[in-house]
């Protein structure tokens, strides 16, 4: 069960992507860039000096992913420089790469509002899928998995978010807001690790978190210590990506085990579904750092790198919500399986018994039909009671296993018809009060046919014992769930004293019992019985 902090602290995560798009779109807009009719664009990945200032290969990277403080100190103070410079004047001289290798002029400018949005449309497009993704999965899966998986969409969104601003720069940003969005998208990388420990959890909580149940202290202690040792300026940025390549091999582990040990094939194929996507999206990201090194470009796309990892919102979701219908189907089928069991159970309870009894009861009078002619009859008689007794309650059965009759509103209906084809003949009243809101839930069969066995008993033992005139009825549905009580006038009995043969009674609150319900029979000598029960709302379809 998840607290209200829980929830709390997740809204705060989504909410908060609306004003850092809101800062990203500010920053870009008001960051420099230049405008040279010699080239165009005129960006970072372009020009090789600014003035006097010498821009190298570093200088174009979206981030200071550096592996050495040196180097990421020699590309903040750079960008610094050059943010400064642009700042101070309307004209610099700039050199381009390449066969454009010659000094011309541009002029500084800003980026148009048109433009900025859309260099970030595509990122901020994802990061929002990846939100709505995350708000989705953490409504409709409450689970460890579930919440799990939407931290995860939601510090991806995020990652998006504040990456976008960065990578969609021409030249530099203002030297605050560089450092801001470079410290808060590491920081937001760092919420991505929870695909490792959704890899513990999906789609079932591996053994070793039952061994070991500290581990997801682990990954919360490790999104501390990255804000505290990226803030502290100890360590460079770049210090992250083995560490990515550590919870990438612990999440992939994690999968294949799961993908090993399952027996059951459909869930082999969530599970494969969960690893493969993550793999194709984390190589993907994690090759962006690696391959302009290897094949001596300056840059990768990344809005289109992004565009690729939206197979993780849908893939990863499908995953989740096809291992919850599985779950459902499961449910219904053991509650399918249990009923079944129930409702032959009853049958040889009610019905079975007392057809070997008249088998029984057959032989007695057939061995005593020449000897003792009136004890026969008598045997005869009680055959056809017992026979006449289980038609009824076959007729019951039959109509208790109807699914085309299955709410309160047909039991009602049935109770009404069964109280006045039995009371009426005997001049008993009975008055019904049917008390239930708009609602008219289903009830299953076993449900019904033990309500309608206790009814039966119920009005049985008021025509036998009670001498009641009246009877009253009250049948109603709300919030906790579904009561029936029934009142008689009659003469009532002490409670109190020993019940021993009252099976009825007995029979009554065993019925009760077995359907998850509870029987209170109250009653005075004199002033007759009341019979309550009540069936809790979940046993209510």
């Amino acid at each position: 069960m998840w607290s209200h902090f829980h929830e709390r602290f997740f809204v705060f995560l989504a909410l908060i992507a609306i004003p850092f798009m809101g800062l990203g779109i500010y920053t870009l807009s008001t960051s420099p860039i230049l405008i040279s009719g010699y080239i165009l664009p005129a960006t970072r990945y372009h020009i090789q000096r600014i003035e006097t200032i010498e821009l190298d290969h570093s200088f174009s990277k979206d981030f200071p992913q550096f592996f050495t403080l040196k180097e990421e100190t020699r590309w903040w103070q750079i960008h610094e420089k050059v943010y400064n410079l642009l700042m101070k004047k309307d004209v610099v001289i700039v050199r381009f790469k390449g066969k454009y290798s010659e000094e011309v002029k541009a002029k500084v400018g800003v980026m148009s509002l048109t433009e900025t949005l859309k260099r970030v449309f595509p990122l901020y497009g994802v990061a929002i899928i990846y939100i709505v993704s995350a708000i989705s999965v953490f409504r409709r899966h409450r689970s460890i998995a579930g919440v799990v998986l939407a931290f995860f969409f939601v510090s991806a969104g995020l990652y998006f978010i504040n990456c976008a601003p960065m990578v969609s720069r021409s030249i530099t940003l203002s030297p605050f807001y560089l450092r801001f969005f470079t410290f808060a998208s590491y920081i937001s990388a760092g919420g991505l690790i929870a695909l490792a420990y959704f890899a513990l959890v999906f789609p079932r909580k591996k053994k070793i978190l039952e061994r070991l149940p500290w581990i997801p202290y682990v990954f919360y202690t490790y999104l501390i210590l990255k804000v505290i040792i990226h803030f502290s300026g100890l360590v460079p940025f770049g210090f992250s990506i083995p560490i990515v390549c550590i919870w990438t091999f612990i999440m992939t582990s994690a999968f294949i085990h799961s993908l090993i040990k399952e027996e059951d094939p459909f869930l082999k194929k969530q599970i494969f579904l969960g690893l493969l996507a993550p793999l194709l999206g984390g190589g993907v990201f994690i090759m962006l750092y690696f391959i302009p090194q290897v094949i001596g470009i300056d840059h990768m796309n990344f809005s289109s790198l992004v565009l690729f990892s939206l197979i993780l919102p849908f893939t990863l979701s499908a995953a989740l919500d096809n291992f919850h219908l599985y779950q459902e189907r499961l449910k219904i089928e053991r509650a399918s399986i249990r009923e079944k069991e129930q409702i032959c159970q009853a049958l040889h309870d009610n019905i079975g018994s007392d057809l070997m009894n008249i088998r029984f009861l057959s032989e007695a009078a057939d061995q005593t039909f020449a000897t003792e002619p009136e004890k026969a009859k008598e045997i005869i008689q009680n055959i056809k009671q017992t026979a006449l007794t289980n038609i009824e309650r076959l007729r019951e059965f039959l109509w208790a296993v109807d699914i085309e009759e299955d709410t309160v509103n047909d039991l009602i209906s049935y109770l009404k018809s069964y109280s006045t084809r039995v009371l009426e003949p005997l001049n008993i009243d009975i008055e019904f009060n049917q008390l239930h809101n708009s609602e008219n839930p289903h009830l299953a069969p076993i449900i019904r046919f033990n309500l309608i066995s206790i009814y039966r008993e119920a009005v049985t033992n008021i025509i036998k014992h009670s001498g009641a005139e009246k009877v009253e009825v009250e049948v109603f549905v709300d919030e906790s769930g579904l009561k029936m009580k029934i009142t008689d006038n009659g003469c009532g009995f002490d409670p109190k004293v020993n019940l021993t043969g009252h099976y009825g009674l007995k029979n009554m609150k065993k019925r009760a019992e077995e359907m998850g319900g509870m029987l209170n029979i109250l009653s005075t000598k004199g002033k007759g019985t009341e019979i309550c029960l009540i069936l809790s709302r979940k046993y209510l379809r």
